[in-house]
């Protein structure tokens, strides 16, 4: 029999035991009980997998299929999208200022917990039962399962059962102790109160953009790195001030108040919320904690706004709570679309401004779950300058798939094929998705050996300057169908899976195709005369009429066309 186990603090003895014995027994992943050691057990699986005394679920099960990080139906899945209402119902976390915190938190659980009822699913399918057993599962994963399911499913896992409230108190305790000794190593007697028109959350040099675009004197900037790796890696170009978390600084005087703000939420919490999965609680408590290093945060540097590009992130939401204390107001970017109408990572966004692509998605998907205060601004892709858009593709006839992994990669791989050969005397550019499980790459590179002679493979790791060079767009489902619309390519989206039951892209009729015949016979028409393409049409998908990005930036925060705080 093969033993999965959940890697946390309580499976731990069970699977040195077995790895001691030679077993090598399977981490499912990493769901700790105590959130503050989440860090430390993820880094220990990693060393685990790696000197092999343990084994991941893709090692042990090889025909199990990942997509997007994800076994079995992978992350394109329905499970939050069908319990979300019974899920909040049992499990909002009240009225307080950290209500929309906590639900987000609510989410992000189910995210973290979803790949082992996908799994389970799978090898109760695929596998004799009798041949393996899931360990060490939370109870939160029994919660899911019933909720979807309607009933426990029968498989064979075995739930974990503790004395909830003590485990809580211990996270609890870690997380009170924890941001309590960070409070104590950054009180000085006196601090200095430093002030900025826009603090900027740097994720990438797009940020570094954004600066650069929207400032014109660097002493207006503060550049905030989450990773001392990111700041080694990026640098500070154009003279902005930079900062971490951890240069938070507090006055003596304020030491007694804020510590005492730590103590009643984190006990607070603890007696209101002890019994229930320290899945959920864990993050509860570090939140409250992270509100609590925020507001440190915020005493020493005071941004009158924050530009942020973390809205999947849960910690967005409770700096802002106490960017909002100090009269700061926050901006916020959407990363890309999804590909299906719901996507929990897409479900509790809290900005003053929110910049999106287009306000379809808002209106019809989002409107009930986005902060009821976000003023949502369509402006397009951040990427796509503005003299770019929409320019001129008369003369420009070749063609570009951007590939990403999912269960019809091989199909829509020889679909583009069919094109490129019925195209012969254009070049077709295909470009994989980078980053994907090593199965789709390696099918890439496999069939990539049996394209036509004018298929190329497109390696560079910015795909839009392939944009620029290509007439039409192909593409299966990524935010790069959205993109190309707006950089003036004609756009063709392959809708060939039926399992996607809410796929996106259908809302916007004319732009999904279901094979490479309805391809040829639309550009072919469009050539001829016989289809005008109307760009226009899909303008709440992606703002085809917004102006310059950066222009509608500077006026939301009370710059003059020229960058300069306004009078």
């Amino acid at each position: 029999m093969i033993r999965l186990f959940v890697f946390s603090e309580a499976s731990l003895p069970g699977l040195l035991w077995q790895a001691a014995m030679g077993q090598r027994p399977v981490s499912a992943g990493v769901l700790p009980l105590l959130r503050p050691l989440h860090g430390l057990l993820v880094r220990l699986e990693a060393w685990m997998l790696r000197k092999r005394l343990v084994q991941s679920l893709a090692e042990a099960f090889p025909d199990m299929p990942w997509i997007e990080g994800t076994p079995g139906r992978g992350y394109y899945n329905d499970i939050h999208h069908r319990i979300e209402v019974e899920l909040h119902r049992h499990f909002d976390g009240g009225s307080g200022d950290l209500a929309y915190a906590f639900k987000k938190a609510t989410t992000d659980a189910v995210q973290a917990v979803v790949p082992l009822p996908l799994a389970c699913e799978w090898l109760a399918a695929n596998r004799e039962r009798g041949t393996w057993r899931l360990e060490g599962a939370p109870t939160f994963l029994h919660d899911v399962a019933c909720m979807y399911y309607g009933q426990v499913p029968d498989w064979p896992v075995r739930i974990l059962r503790l004395p909830v409230k003590p485990v809580n108190f211990l996270n609890a305790l870690l997380v009170w102790a924890g941001v309590s000794l960070w409070l104590l190593l950054r009180t000085r007697l006196k601090v200095e109160t430093l002030k900025f028109c826009l603090a900027v959350d740097r994720m990438s040099p797009l940020d570094d953009q954004v600066l650069s675009r929207v400032l014109d004197d660097p002493r207006e900037a503060l550049v905030i790195d989450r990773l001392g790796s990111l700041a080694a890696a990026q640098g500070v170009r154009g003279g902005w001030q930079k900062a971490r978390l951890c240069d938070a600084r507090l006055q003596l005087s304020d030491l007694p108040g804020i510590l005492s703000d730590l103590t009643t939420a984190i006990w607070g919490l603890w007696r209101k919320d002890g019994e229930i999965d320290p899945l959920l609680f864990g993050r509860r408590a570090a939140l409250s904690g992270k509100q609590i290093m925020f507001r440190a945060f915020f005493r020493r540097f005071k941004p009158s706004f924050f530009w942020g590009r973390d809205d999947y992130s849960l910690e967005h939401v409770v700096r802002n709570i106490e960017l909002k204390k100090i009269g700061g107001r926050s901006l916020g970017i959407n990363h890309g679309l999804a590909m299906n109408t719901f996507a929990p990572q897409w479900r509790e966004i809290m900005f003053d401004i929110y910049y999106v692509y287009g306000r379809h998605m808002y209106e019809t998907y989002q409107k009930d779950a986005w902060w009821q205060g976000m003023t949502v601004r369509p402006i397009g892709n951040l990427h796509c300058p503005h003299d770019e858009r929409r320019g001129d593709r008369a003369q420009k006839r070749d063609i570009g798939y951007f590939a990403m992994s999912g269960p019809y990669f091989e199909f829509l791989l020889r679909e583009v094929f069919k094109v490129a050969r019925h195209f012969s005397g254009r070049t077709v550019h295909v470009r994989m998705k980078p980053g994907r499980e090593r199965h789709f790459m390696d099918l890439f590179e496999r069939l990539m050996q049996e394209a036509p002679a004018n298929v190329r493979n497109h390696q560079e790791p910015d795909p839009y300057g392939l944009l620029t060079e290509i007439g039409y767009a192909l593409t299966s489902g990524s935010t790069l169908t959205a993109e190309a619309l707006q950089f003036g390519a004609t756009t063709f989206c392959f809708d060939v899976d039926p399992s996607l039951e809410c796929f996106y892209y259908r809302d916007f009729p004319g732009l999904t195709v279901p094979d490479a015949a309805t391809v040829i016979r639309r550009i072919e028409d469009i050539e001829s005369g016989h289809e005008k393409y109307d760009f226009m049409a899909y303008d709440g998908l992606i703002s085809m009429s917004a102006g310059d990005p950066f222009d509608v930036i500077r006026q939301d925060i009370g710059l003059s066309s020229t960058g300069r705080i306004a009078a």
